[in-house]
C-alpha cells in the first residue's frame, strides 16, 4: 500500500510542477528527496493530501542542510505534507541517541572534598563558627586592634621619665718640642688615660597638654578599631551566609537541570519509539534533541556556578560545604518594620560608631598639635664620675636642673600641621553623615528586596503546582495524539524555570534578611546564638596600656 501511495505522489508532482518535466519518474523521486521538508507549500486549489515518504536525505548527518527547492514547488496545486516512514528506509548512519546518551557533565559534578580539605560544614551555624574563629580577614582585623592598643602606651610614654646612662674612655697624648733640658733641648711626651661615667634622668612636668590629648586620641582610635573589627566580623559572617545561600541555590539549580536532562532523554526515547511505530515524525526527535542540548548547556552553567560558590564558601569558612542545612531562621531575627530597622541601625551599626570614634580621635589630635606651641617644663638630674691615671685624679659630680622652654617661632610647621589636622577633623565629621546615609539606604534597599522576595517565593509556590499538573496533563494528551512534542517540551521548560526562579527568590529573601541584620549590627555570634567564645579586645588593651618596658607581646611573640 505504501508503494502505491509513493507512486501516486511521484506522478502527481511530475504533472503539476516544474520538476515534473523530466524524462521520467526518477526526476520526481529526486525532487521529493531534495525538497525542503520543513515547509508546507500552499496550493491555490482547495484539495489537500498527506503522504508518508522516506527521502534518503533525512538519514544523512544532521549537520548538512538539504538544498532549498521550495521555489520550484510554488506552482503545486496540492498541499503536500511529507512524513518519513521507518519501514521504507534503511538504518540511519548516525544514531540520534548516541550523542545524547553520553553525560558530558560526569567529570564536573561535585564529588566531595579534596583529600587535603578541611571538615565539612553541614549547617549554617557551623560555617559561621568556623568563619568567626579561623577566618584570616577577622584575624587580621584583630591584629590591627592590638596594634592600636600600643598607640595608647606610646602616647603615655611621653609623660614618663627617661633614664640615660653614658660612658666614655680615651687616651690623650701630648708632645712638647724644644723643651729645655740639662743637656740642651729635647721633646717631652705626656700620655693621659681618662674615663667618665654619667647617669641622667629627665622627667617631663608640663608639655602643653600634649600627653593627655595624645592619650585620649589614641584611646579613641582604639575604640574606632574595635568598631571596625565588629564591622569586619559581621561582613565576613554576611559573606559566609551569601556563599552558603549561593551554594544551596546553584546546587538546587544543578539538580533541577539534571532532572530536565533526564526528562528530555526520556522524551527523545519516546519520540524514537513513536517513529518506529509510525505515530511520530523525525521532526519530533529533532525538537527533543535540540531542547536536550539547550538543557545540557544550562546544566553546565549551573554546575560551574555551583563550583564557584563552593570555592567562595571555603574561602570564608575554611570548610567544605556539606549538606548545607539552614538551621538559623533569619526571618525570626528581623525587625518588625523598616522604621524599627532604621532606628536600630542608626544606634547600633558599627560603621557609624567607628566614624564617631574617628571624630573624637581627630579632635584630640588637633589639641595635641596645638600643644606644641605651648611652653614645656621638665626636671632633670645627673650624676657623673671622671677618672684619670692616678687615684687623686677622680672627680664626682651631681646636679639637678629645672628646664623651661617656650617656642617663639617654629618656621610655620606646627601651624601647618594644626591646619591639616583640622581639615582631617572636618572630613571625619562628614564620614559620620556618610555612614548614616549609607545605613539608611542599605536598610531600605535590603528591606525592599526582602519583602519582594517573600512575595516572589509565594507566587512561585502557587505556580509550580499548576505547572506540574500541566506537564502531566500534556504527557497524557500527547499519548493520545491531542498534543505535540513541542507542547510538552515547552511546559517542562516552564516548570524548570519556575522552580529555578523559586530557588533564586528564596536565596534573595534570606540574603536580604542577613543584609538587614548586618546594617542594624545584629549579625554577631551572640545575636545569632552560635555559642562560641567571643574575642575580648579589652584583655590585650589592659595588658599593654600601662606597660613600661618589654619587647615581647602578651601572646609571647
Amino acid at each position: 500500500m505504501r508503494v502505491i501511495l509513493l507512486l501516486i505522489v511521484a506522478i502527481g508532482l511530475g504533472s503539476c510542477g516544474p520538476r515534473a518535466t523530466g524524462p521520467g519518474p526518477g526526476d520526481a523521486f529526486r525532487a521529493i528527496e531534495h525538497a525542503d521538508l520543513s515547509r508546507r507549500v500552499a496550493a491555490p486549489g482547495p484539495s489537500t493530501a498527506q503522504f508518508f515518504v522516506a527521502p534518503q536525505s533525512l538519514h544523512e548527518t544532521p549537520l548538512i542542510t538539504p538544498p532549498d527547492t521550495s521555489a520550484e514547488l510554488t506552482e503545486a496545486r496540492t498541499v503536500v505534507t511529507v512524513h518519513p516512514m521507518p519501514d521504507d528506509i534503511d538504518q540511519p548512519r548516525v544514531r540520534y541517541d548516541t550523542p545524547v546518551r553520553d553525560d558530558p557533565l560526569a567529570d564536573t559534578r561535585y564529588r566531595g572534598p579534596l583529600p587535603d580539605a578541611t571538615p565539612e560544614s553541614d549547617r549554617l551555624s557551623d560555617a559561621f563558627r568556623e568563619a568567626y574563629l579561623t577566618n584570616s580577614i577577622i584575624n587580621r582585623a584583630r591584629a590591627d586592634v592590638r596594634a592600636a592598643d600600643e598607640d595608647v602606651a606610646i602616647a603615655r610614654s611621653s609623660g614618663r621619665p627617661t633614664v640615660t646612662l653614658g660612658a666614655s674612655a680615651g687616651l690623650q697624648s701630648e708632645r712638647d718640642i724644644n723643651v729645655p733640658t740639662l743637656s740642651g733641648s729635647g721633646s717631652l711626651t705626656d700620655d693621659e688615660l681618662s674615663a667618665s661615667v654619667s647617669l641622667e634622668v629627665t622627667q617631663p612636668l608640663f608639655r602643653g597638654f600634649r600627653t593627655r590629648n595624645a592619650t585620649r586620641s589614641a584611646t579613641a582610635g582604639v575604640h574606632a578599631e574595635r568598631e571596625r573589627l565588629k564591622a569586619t566580623q559581621q561582613d565576613v559572617i554576611l559573606a559566609t551566609a551569601n556563599a552558603f545561600l549561593d551554594v544551596r541555590r546553584y546546587r538546587r539549580g544543578e539538580a533541577l537541570r539534571e532532572q530536565e536532562v533526564a526528562f528530555l532523554h526520556e522524551q527523545v526515547a519516546a519520540a524514537e519509539a513513536r517513529l518506529r511505530y509510525g505515530e511520530g515524525t523525525r521532526t519530533d526527535i529533532d525538537q527533543a534533541i535540540a531542547r536536550l542540548g539547550e538543557a545540557q548547556t544550562l546544566l553546565f552553567d549551573e554546575a560551574a556556578a555551583a563550583r564557584a560558590a563552593e570555592a567562595r564558601f571555603r574561602e570564608y569558612s575554611n570548610t567544605d560545604p556539606g549538606t548545607l542545612r539552614l538551621d538559623i531562621d533569619v526571618t525570626t531575627l528581623m525587625p518588625a518594620s523598616m522604621s524599627d530597622a532604621v532606628r536600630t541601625g542608626l544606634a547600633r551599626n558599627p560603621d557609624i560608631a567607628q566614624a564617631l570614634h574617628a571624630v573624637d580621635a581627630a579632635n584630640f589630635e588637633v589639641r595635641a598639635l596645638e600643644g606644641e606651641s605651648l611652653p614645656s617644663v621638665s626636671v632633670s638630674g645627673r650624676v657623673g664620675l671622671d677618672a684619670g691615671d692616678s687615684s687623686a685624679d677622680h672627680t664626682e659630680s651631681a646636679e639637678v636642673r629645672l628646664n623651661f622652654s617656650m617656642p617663639l617661632y617654629q618656621g610655620g610647621a606646627v601651624a601647618a600641621r594644626v591646619r591639616r589636622a583640622k581639615e582631617s577633623l572636618s572630613g571625619a565629621r562628614m564620614d559620620v553623615d556618610l555612614a548614616r546615609n549609607r545605613t539608611r539606604s542599605d536598610i531600605a534597599s535590603a528591606w525592599s528586596a526582602y519583602q519582594s522576595s517573600r512575595q516572589s517565593v509565594a507566587a512561585a509556590d502557587a505556580s509550580i503546582g499548576v505547572a506540574r499538573r500541566a506537564v502531566n496533563g500534556l504527557l497524557e494528551e500527547l499519548r493520545v495524539g491531542q498534543r505535540t512534542t513541542v507542547d510538552v517540551l515547552d511546559a517542562q521548560r516552564d516548570l524548570i524555570r519556575l522552580e529555578i526562579l523559586r530557588a533564586g527568590a528564596e536565596r534573595q529573601r534570606d540574603a536580604a534578611a542577613f543584609q538587614v541584620l548586618r546594617q542594624i549590627g545584629e549579625l554577631d555570634p551572640a545575636a545569632l546564638g552560635l555559642g562560641v567564645p567571643a574575642y575580648d579586645p579589652e584583655e590585650h588593651y589592659v595588658a599593654v596600656k600601662d606597660r613600661w618596658s618589654g619587647f615581647r607581646t602578651p601572646s609571647g611573640s
